[in-house]
């Protein structure tokens, strides 16, 4: 493993950013606000007040990482908010308990990336797990109080991760201080145990294996909340990770344990995603495969990526809950318009010529391999990109879609995997010295030829009939 050199930013501009939605919190918790419309009115403006001294913050210079995910959280937050205040008027949902909840988990969130103390990155980490496990039994149906008990239970795992943390960081450094921790830290057992529990800690809130049920299962909360958790809360991995880089990078034993668990979550949410029916179970079991591929990042020293995927997600998932009922209704009609559909078992070669331009990213990830473009850590995300690309190939040729919209198809995901790999480079470029540039070998060379090889296989049109048992698994899971 090889770990560059990191300079450690000032986190005093960002220390405003949570305080607007916390204080409108607190005003509806208070019963100062009242009113359906008022209440709406006033998280979204706070939020939108979040965002400005973001904005502020990031301009400043001064801790670009946590501008950054400030902003993308707090944005996030303002859209499900806006949405909420429509879906939610006049239904059984307590609607100020609602806003308060969304307005004082979105500060947490805040602060913990804000957080320049280790005791305040802690505090507000296990306050917004908690006010997470309140939003999942707003509903109040016995599933709902079922599954946030759950969640919390979950979240308790994570609690005493923190307190370990604390232990350990005072005993070894003196100080609560993340930047000057960060620059007193050496490569040690002391590290590697601080570097595990925070390992530990992000898996316990981003739900990975074998922490991971709660979050499928906690369909019965309401779709705005569903949003947000999907889109924000359940990022805390990425976020923390990313924020203690420069401390993980230093445990090859934490980056290898980041990498195992994302990818175990990454191929059992894949393949639970595939097999559930109901399109908000689907999304659930979406959210734990893009977790898990988060994390698998992470674990490779791929930082920025890891950013750049908990964003664009976020963006992505809370769309995609807020569209449920859209989803539902095109899931309706791809089933009846699928009916003439062409057998799983179509020939290889169209199945190759669907989707050409993705064979691209064989030599991409070659070049990556050999050090040519981004170095190690870049290696499993374009791989595993473009074997995703050679499965959709696989799927527009089951469907014998038109020369030309294979074509198109094609250029559009060639044309994203590029922006992907820009927006990478872009942010880390931007963000100077704030992550560490990590090589960690094994785990990238491991999950390329994993990657490459399911490509390969389902790429070439070769149909391999998953055992019985994994399926119903999948299915019941």
């Amino acid at each position: 493993m090889h770990t560059s050199s990191k300079v450690v930013m000032p986190f005093a501009s960002l220390a405003l950013v949570p305080a607007p939605p916390a204080i409108a919190g607190a005003l509806i918790a208070l019963g100062l606000v009242r009113g359906e419309g008022p209440v709406a009115r006033t998280v979204v403006t706070a939020l939108a007040g979040a965002i400005a001294l973001d904005l502020a913050a990031a301009f400043a210079g001064a801790d670009r990482l946590g501008a950054f995910a400030a902003g993308a959280i707090a944005a996030i937050a303002a859209i499900v908010a806006g949405y909420g205040g429509r879906a939610l008027q006049g239904g059984t949902i307590p609607y100020a308990r609602f806003f308060t909840l969304l307005a004082a988990a979105t500060a947490g969130s805040l602060a913990v990336v804000a957080a320049g103390d280790v005791r305040v990155l802690a505090a507000a980490w296990v306050a917004t797990g908690w006010l997470t496990s309140a939003l999942l039994g707003l509903a109040g149906s016995r599933p709902a109080r079922r599954w946030a008990l759950r969640h919390a239970a979950i979240e308790g795992v994570g609690d005493a991760a923190w307190i370990a943390i604390l232990v350990l960081a005072w005993h070894a450094f003196g100080t609560f201080d993340i930047g000057a921790i960060a620059h007193a830290a050496v490569p040690g057992d002391t590290t590697t145990a601080i570097a595990l529990a925070l390992v530990i800690a992000g898996v316990s809130r981003s739900a990975l294996v074998p922490l991971h049920g709660w979050l499928p299962n906690s369909m019965e909360a309401p779709t705005p909340v569903s949003a947000f958790m999907h889109a924000g809360l359940v990022n805390g991995a990425g976020l923390l990770l990313a924020k203690t880089a420069a401390l993980i990078a230093l445990a090859p034993a934490a980056l290898a344990l980041a990498a195992l668990l994302g990818a175990l979550t990454a191929a059992l949410g894949t393949v639970c995603a595939l097999a559930r029916p109901e399109a908000k179970r689907r999304l659930g079991w979406s959210t734990v495969a893009q977790m898990g591929f988060m994390v698998l990042q992470c674990g490779c020293g791929a930082f920025a990526a890891a950013v750049v995927h908990l964003v664009a997600h976020g963006g992505y998932k809370s769309a995609a809950f807020l569209g449920v009922q859209g989803s539902i209704a095109g899931d309706k009609r791809a089933r009846l318009l699928g009916a003439g559909a062409a057998s799983a078992s179509g020939p290889a070669l169209r199945a190759l010529l669907a989707f050409a331009p993705a064979f691209a990213g064989l030599a991409l990830a070659w070049l990556v391999l050999r050090g040519a473009l981004f170095g190690a850590s870049m290696t499993p995300v374009l791989a595993l990109a473009w074997a995703c690309a050679v499965s959709a190939a696989r799927l527009s040729a089951e469907r014998r879609i038109g020369a030309r919209p294979r074509v198109l198809l094609g250029l559009a995901v060639a044309g994203a995997l590029a922006a992907y790999a820009i927006a990478v480079v872009a942010l880390d470029a931007w963000l100077g010295n704030a992550l560490p540039h990590v090589t960690f070998a094994p785990a990238a060379f491991a999950v390329t030829v994993g990657a490459i090889g399911a490509g390969l296989i389902v790429g070439c049109g070769i149909r391999l009939r998953p055992p019985n048992a994994l399926y119903a698994y999948a299915l019941a899971a």
